[in-house]
């Protein structure tokens, strides 16, 4: 076993042969935090890595013998499965206390539905352990145990819900209960965990066939199922994004900017396109933003210990999954307000969670340099992807107002490859234009932590360049920015959060 220690912790579960390996590995196991965009994970103190609960309950399938009768295989096989139930249950329970009412909590809550379609791991933990109960109970070597799912009727109760109305399905699903969430009984917490699994999933279904005979009916009646301000109509809105998520292994799958056309094109009603596109794309456009460690430096380059230096937290727009492959600049794609209000959306809920996560760091004692103060932005274009300014523009009201946004970078764009001989008038594809001037000093005069701003303005007219460098010049001394905020960011967000 020593030498699976050496491996990060996913390696290590994979690796095990044998219930006593991964037995060995469950008992260390403890909750881990809640990441930015919610989903829990689980560590090990002094291992690398977290593992997802999923990835424990598929080796135990893997590794369980059913065949073996020995009572001490089948108790550690017990043992097993009560503490994989137990850490699912203090994770459920917790979420009250680490994240409130968030909204990265209710995604917690959602995404963990979505983690478990087509993976049902309390019915394959509740296969074993009745396999493991009649094995003891052979053996006499232990008292009889009634088997889990027996104790809660789970399979009668949800084998209805395909035959239920989509209300009907809307009213058995739990969120943000504070009942559930406060319960110390894991079996009603397991219980309710396993129902709003399996009622989103009926749910999805029906969404996914009435959507391809662009028949809005169940959605319509989802959304009039819930009151306004409800978390069920984030979970709405995310069980839609569900039926248009492509399988991140086909190679051949469509950019967002092409499934975005086919979902603006359905017949919505109004007030319900309103409400949910944002939060649809917000949960697609999640899937083409990477997240990585940022570092910004203060001018003088000195080492992260010292001066105003910082970790960040970077996010990377992967532009050939937003557009596609290829040279748009001939044929723009117009992006619409919808996915603009998403990408807004994604941003703050990003910050937020940030900001959460600053501020438990700092509550449990740790180093405020090795905390990441902030977030940068990044959207530009790759050798594949080629585009003009005009698919970015849509996006430029969007970035106001994006809570500690420290570094924005959207300087790389229009520029052409210069072998492209059928290219006419390159020059003019390049840079921010003069209608793009007053967005663009919006997101700096709202955005007052924002210390680097890479932006290409050769596209204005020289006069409209001359206002824009002088308006943007009067902005930084009002708010400070090029001596005062460097010295003081930091105790400025260290006051903000605590």
């Amino acid at each position: 076993m020593r030498a699976l220690m050496t491996l990060p912790l996913k390696d290590q579960i994979n690796a095990c042969k044998n219930i006593h390996q991964l037995n060995e590995i469950v008992n260390k196991l403890q909750v881990n935090d809640i990441k930015t965009r919610g989903g829990r994970r689980f560590s090990v103190p002094g291992e690398k890595g977290t593992v997802a609960l999923n990835d424990i309950v598929k080796k135990i399938g893997e590794v369980f013998d059913a065949k073996e009768t020995l009572p001490e295989y089948n108790e550690v096989t017990r043992k097993t499965i009560e503490k994989i139930r137990e850490i699912n249950a203090i994770s459920n329970l917790n979420l009250k206390d680490k994240l409130p009412l968030s909204f990265p909590r209710i995604l917690t809550a959602i995404r963990s539905f979505f983690g478990n379609l087509g993976f049902n791991r309390n019915k394959v933990l509740d296969n074993i352990s009745k396999t493991v109960e009649e094995h003891l109970k052979k053996n006499k070597e232990t008292s009889p145990k009634k088997p889990f799912a027996t104790e809660i009727e789970l399979n009668e109760e949800t084998k209805p819900l395909d035959k239920l109305s989509v209300k009907q399905i809307i009213d058995t699903i739990k969120i943000d209960d504070k009942k559930l969430l406060t319960d110390t009984d894991t079996a009603l917490v397991n219980r309710q965990t396993q129902l709003n699994i399996s009622a989103v999933d009926v749910l999805k279904t029906k969404f996914s066939d009435a959507l391809k005979k662009n028949d809005m009916g169940p959605i319509e009646e989802a959304f009039r199922a819930v009151n306004k301000g409800d978390h069920k109509i984030d979970l709405i809105a995310l069980t839609i994004a569900q039926c248009f998520r492509p399988d991140p292994y086909d190679r051949n799958r469509k950019p967002l900017a092409v499934t975005a056309e086919l979902i603006e094109k359905l017949p919505w009603n109004p007030e319900i396109k309103e409400a949910l596109l944002p939060t649809i794309y917000s949960e697609l456009l999640s899937d083409v933003v990477s997240i990585q460690k940022g570092y910004y430096a203060a001018p003088g380059g000195e080492a992260i210990d010292q001066g105003n230096n910082f970790h960040t937290y970077s996010y990377v727009v992967d532009t050939r999954k937003l557009f596609g492959r290829g040279d748009h600049t001939q044929s723009p794609i117009i992006v619409s307000e919808y996915m603009g209000k998403g990408f807004a959306q994604l941003m703050k809920s990003q910050s937020e969670a940030i900001v959460h996560n600053l501020v438990e760091g700092l509550k449990n004692g740790k180093d405020p340099k090795s905390l990441e103060f902030g977030l940068e932005i990044s959207i530009g274009q790759f050798v594949e992807c080629r585009f003009p300014t005009s698919m970015i523009s849509p996006f430029l009201p969007y970035l106001q107002n994006i809570p500690g946004l420290i570094k924005l970078e959207i300087s790389d764009v229009g520029v052409r490859n210069p072998w492209d001989k059928k290219v006419q008038n390159a020059s003019s594809l390049s840079g921010y234009g003069d209608n793009d001037a007053k967005d663009l000093l919006s997101i700096i005069k709202t955005n007052p932590h924002l210390l680097e701003f890479q932006v290409d303005i050769g596209n204005m007219t020289p006069q409209k360049a001359k206002e824009f460098f002088t308006e943007w010049g009067e902005i930084l001394q009002d708010q400070g920015h090029y001596a005062q905020a460097q010295l003081e960011l930091k105790n400025q967000l260290l006051q903000e959060v605590t």
